[in-house]
């Protein structure tokens, strides 16, 4: 029956019964193949509801949860278990434990990023964001501890350097991010001599500002 016409009350069947029916059981009740009853349900538009998908789905995490446990049921050993790796000379390429590799570098050791900002190894753990941090944020965190959340640590205008010596505390600033974008557009618009005032007047209101705060405490 399979390549036969589809009638009337057939369609009707499918239309009701596809959505929320097992499509190989659809089919036999049908008499109908079925690549037959999907490829109609197709041309129809038809579709599985969401709580017949959700059964499908159930389903198949049974069957996989089945066939891990028989696959790896209890009791059960590798295929390499008790076995030795084949090859004499293969141990000798392998890292042995406490192996450190060529390309390490020791705690202090410096380098320049892509940027051209000097960076310094501070940590050992493994993970490059931790290990390596720009020196003049480590000169500046060693001197005045954490950085305030919103701000990050500067140079100076004229004063960047990629010296570790030259790198201190005294030659660093710490400003807020809409300093910087300020500080931007000021380097943008106007000559060196009024930038330096600018830096000036900015580095004389902090002073300003922390003296009241001090007096107020």
């Amino acid at each position: 029956m399979s390549g036969t016409k589809w009638a009337a009350s057939e369609l009707e069947t499918l239309r009701a019964e596809y959505p929320n029916t097992d499509t190989a059981e659809l089919a036999k009740s049908m008499g109908r193949t079925k690549s037959s009853v999907h490829n109609m349900a197709q041309s129809l538009g038809l579709k599985k509801s969401a709580s017949r998908i959700a059964v499908v789905q159930a389903q198949r995490i049974q069957q996989l949860n089945a066939l891990a446990l028989n696959r790896f049921s209890t009791g059960h050993n590798t295929w390499n278990k008790g076995k030795k790796l084949p090859g004499h000379g293969a141990p000798n390429t392998f890292f042995k434990q406490g192996h450190v590799p060529h390309t390490h570098k020791p705690i202090g050791s410096q380098r320049l990023c892509k940027d051209g900002c000097l960076i310094v190894k501070v940590a050992d753990t493994g993970v490059r964001r931790q290990d390596w941090v720009p020196a003049h944020v480590d000169a500046w965190v060693k001197a005045h501890g954490p950085i305030p959340k919103g701000h990050i640590v500067v140079f100076p205008q004229g004063m960047r350097t990629t010296k570790l010596h030259e790198i201190t505390a005294d030659r660093l600033e710490c400003i807020d991010r809409a300093e910087v974008m300020r500080r931007n557009s000021v380097h943008n618009k106007y000559p060196p001599e009024l930038v330096k005032l600018q830096q000036l007047r900015g580095v004389l209101t902090r002073q300003i500002n922390k003296r009241a705060k001090e007096q107020r405490a």
